[in-house]
């Protein structure tokens, strides 16, 4: 240890008794599932104050604002939105810009044609439009999940009121 932050010799000493006695509970706990609920149940779920709180004290330079945690969960929320909203006008055209969905296949068909034969450029064209619009969805719905996770970690829970 840095003589510059040790507070005294024997708090030195017992900090380092501590960091040699956790990287130990965490070795055992890499080694066997009873050594980790042992851990998890002596340690993390302890209803000991002084436990609780020396496990706060360390989390707390690990937490961040949640500010922070808000405007990313806003962000990743407002993009799942588009992602979303676009996903869903590839999949099904008419609901959104198009009267009739054989507009926008036409419309895609010749651009395609130019490059490829007409009845091989329709199915591949149909493929990439439906597995662009699955992944469109599919991203727009991991990314509410990641923005609710934002949220959780900046401690930005919705409850009910009672």
């Amino acid at each position: 240890m840095d003589s510059k932050l040790e507070p005294g010799e024997s708090y030195g000493q017992i900090l380092q008794k501590l960091r040699l006695d956790i990287k130990a509970a965490a070795a055992l706990s890499k080694t066997s599932e009873r050594y980790k609920n042992a851990l998890t149940n002596e340690i993390i779920l302890s209803p000991d104050t002084d436990i609780r709180a020396f496990l706060d004290l360390v989390s707390q330079k690990r937490m961040s604002s949640g500010k922070r945690h808000f405007l990313i969960a806003t962000g990743e929320i407002v993009f799942a939105a588009l992602l979303f909203f676009f996903g869903l006008s590839i999949l099904i055209p008419a609901f959104f810009v198009y009267s009739n969905p054989s507009e926008i296949i036409y419309y895609f068909q010749f651009y395609v044609n130019s490059f490829l034969p007409v009845s091989f450029g329709l199915y591949l064209m149909l493929s990439v439009d439906f597995l662009l619009s699955i992944l469109m969805l599919i991203g727009a719905f991991s990314l509410i999940r990641r923005g609710s996770e934002s949220l959780k970690d900046g401690n930005l829970q919705v409850t009910d009121s009672p």
